[in-house]
């Protein structure tokens, strides 16, 4: 008989499967793809509503659940989701919080029914917040058709924002810190 070790349990109580030396109290690495998947480890549901894993402080009790949703999962069926479970002394409210949706590939932030790529939704207030720290660097918010291409954007050590045309290699809009607004050229 031929022994192959696959799993070692160390003297801390940490456990690795496919490591000797195991660095966390379960490390798992796989050097090799098996049967053309990916996987490292699978959690699978097997009741209907799907499976998940959950992670937790014991310091603080928050509880964070990534849950794969089922086929009877509701309006949920076979999306992703980020779930706070227990807020701890967080104070945050219990629930879904993003939403990874199955058909479409679109993200909800605050949804759990996203109706565009990206859909971000609050209460009270829904800022896509974007900031870089470079002096000269810039932060904004760019989009594309299939004809067109544009930025709303700042500069850092200009307190301006601007308006910007890729497809004509241009600014087309300025508001300067006095709110000005300049079209065309600054």
């Amino acid at each position: 008989i031929t022994w192959n070790e696959t799993m070692r349990i160390i003297a801390n109580g940490n456990v690795g499967i496919g490591v000797t030396g195991p660095d966390a109290k379960l490390h798992v690495h796989e050097t090799s793809t098996v049967g053309g998947k990916w996987e490292v480890a699978k959690f699978e549901g097997d009741i209907g509503v799907g499976g998940g894993i959950t992670l937790s402080s014991s310091s603080s009790g928050a509880e964070w659940s990534l849950i794969a949703q089922g086929a009877s999962g509701g309006a949920l069926a076979n999306n992703l989701g980020f779930h706070l479970t227990d807020a701890g002394t967080s104070g945050g409210a219990l629930g879904y919080k993003m939403t990874l949706e199955a058909s479409s590939g679109f993200l909800g932030i605050g949804t759990n029914d996203p109706a565009f790529p990206l859909e971000v939704e609050n209460a009270s207030t829904a800022y896509i917040f974007s900031e870089t720290t470079g002096a000269a660097a810039s932060s904004g918010y760019r989009w594309k058709t299939p004809d067109s291409e544009f930025a709303w954007f700042s500069t850092g050590g200009t307190n301006a924002m601007a308006l910007y045309d890729y497809v004509a290699s241009a600014e087309r809009m300025r508001i300067d810190s006095a709110g000005a607004v300049k079209f065309n050229a600054y």
